[in-house]
């Protein structure tokens, strides 16, 4: 009789191991926030939007678009565009560019903002911290209904992604926003 319980206990424990009831290293649906994100393309979706926000689409954005639009430098692996539209008014556009390490996200951002001339008055750039990090505030101005007016440009890394988040808006606080939303 005591054979029988080893044996059958024996197989139970058996049959657990093998099922993987006891591994620790699953994940369970609880845990599937805490999953990293590893490509541009799935960067560039917010998953909650602020109030008012609609996700367009995803337009397609290759290497070259990247050396086009802000800098030709060595290290870009990939990039992804995400379009993004306030009240069906402002557009708002979310770039991420994955770089070969974060030494090379970083010289994209300092040759990047070196492009820049400096502003007659005031700064070009101003840091801010949100999300845990620091980014750059690029102040741009454009001219609409024949006055110059100010866009912003919201610039950081994190590890070896660049994010470049900009809005046709001269309300620096609802960029803010939607940045913060990112979550990045």
């Amino acid at each position: 009789m005591l054979k029988k319980i080893l044996i059958i206990m024996s197989l139970f424990v058996l049959f657990v191991s093998i099922s993987g009831c006891l591994n620790n290293n699953q994940s369970t649906d609880n845990e599937a926030s805490s999953v990293v994100l590893t490509t541009p393309q799935e960067l560039i979706v917010v998953n909650e939007l602020p109030a008012g926000f609609e996700y367009m689409g995803a337009p397609s954005m290759s290497i070259g678009d990247v050396q086009r639009d802000y800098v030709a430098t060595a290290g870009i692996k990939s990039a992804a565009e995400g379009l993004y539209k306030y009240s069906d008014k402002i557009d708002f556009n979310i770039d991420v560019i994955e770089m070969d390490n974060t030494t090379a996200a970083e010289n994209l951002i300092s040759q990047y903002k070196a492009g820049f001339k400096e502003l007659p008055a005031g700064d070009r750039f101003t840091e801010e911290s949100f999300n845990g990090h620091s980014s750059t505030i690029i102040k741009k101005y454009v001219v609409s209904g024949g006055q110059d007016v100010p866009r912003y440009v919201y610039l950081w890394n994190n590890d070896n992604f660049v994010f470049v988040v900009s809005g046709a808006t001269d309300d620096s606080a609802l960029l803010r926003t939607f940045v913060e939303s990112t979550g990045y």
